[in-house]
């Protein structure tokens, strides 16, 4: 089966033209230890890249993914993601090693084929609302709202890439 999305990532003016002139280069962040190198995109979520750090342009790419290539863990039919977290727990965070460092140690030493991860990023963004009775406190709903970031690890899954135009 495949996975299909739509992904945004904010970033400069000298950044959106790199990347439109040179391509994305997607070993380039080897410090980034939330989801470890690659090229990281909000599904679905325009506004989220337009705001982060300031952007001054946003990117939008069309992935297409078949879905024993990834690590995805916001869906319930996971294929080996609860494995690789058990290994990382048991082996790797011990260490002091973090997950992203161990996605990359997969990939890059141990030629794991992982072309894209997909994760929540929820920051603590959740509320009470009642959406029942208002008057009864025990119909108390706990609604989460955030979005789900996408580390992109391999060209292979992009099927278009552009700069937003200026309006």
């Amino acid at each position: 089966m495949k996975y299909f999305a739509i992904g945004y990532h904010g970033t400069s003016e000298i950044g959106a033209n790199q990347i439109l002139n040179n391509g994305i280069d997607f070993r380039r962040r080897s410090d980034d230890v939330f989801l470890g190198r690659g090229f990281y995109v909000w599904r679905d979520s325009y506004n989220r890249a337009k705001v982060w750090n300031s952007s001054e342009k946003v990117i939008e790419v069309k992935l297409e993914c078949n879905q024993y290539e990834m690590l995805n863990f916001t869906s319930q039919n996971w294929n080996s993601e609860l494995d690789i977290l058990k290994l990382y727990l048991k082996y790797f965070k011990p260490k002091q090693i973090y997950f992203g460092e161990f996605i990359d140690f997969l990939i890059y030493e141990l030629k794991v084929d992982i072309k894209l991860v997909t994760i929540m990023d929820l920051k603590n963004r959740m509320t009470k609302i009642h959406i029942q009775d208002p008057l009864n406190q025990r119909n108390k709903t706990i609604f989460s709202y955030g979005d789900i970031q996408l580390c992109i690890k391999h060209k292979d899954v992009i099927s278009h890439i552009k700069v937003e135009n200026e309006s």
